[in-house]
């Protein structure tokens, strides 16, 4: 089976990647989509395998599903974590979810 940063120089599409940390192959394809200039984003929950558990994570990841599908489809603002991203440090603390007007 080939790395997937060998397959991402042809992709097209905005890539959304949910992951638990010990998904390598995940963070790889994560950073070779970056290093690309591809616009994608990865959710990482904490103590979560590969399906969410926790009700808090199950309700986030709905509300940023929700937000990336209206930005994309119905042509709604971007919630902050799309344009701007929450970076690790702030985790748990900045949840981006608001839409700037």
């Amino acid at each position: 089976m080939e790395s997937p940063e060998l397959q991402t120089q042809d992709s097209f599409c905005r890539f959304i990647k949910y992951l638990n940390i010990q998904d390598s192959w995940g963070i790889e394809l994560f950073t070779a989509m970056r290093r690309l200039g591809k616009k994608v984003w990865m959710f990482n929950y904490n103590g979560e395998g590969h399906g969410l558990t926790v009700r808090k994570d199950k309700l986030d990841y709905q509300i940023r599903m929700q937000q990336f599908f209206d930005w994309i489809l119905k042509g709604d603002l971007p919630a902050r974590w799309i344009t701007d991203g929450v970076p690790a440090v702030k985790k748990g603390k900045d949840w981006g979810i608001e839409v700037d007007e």
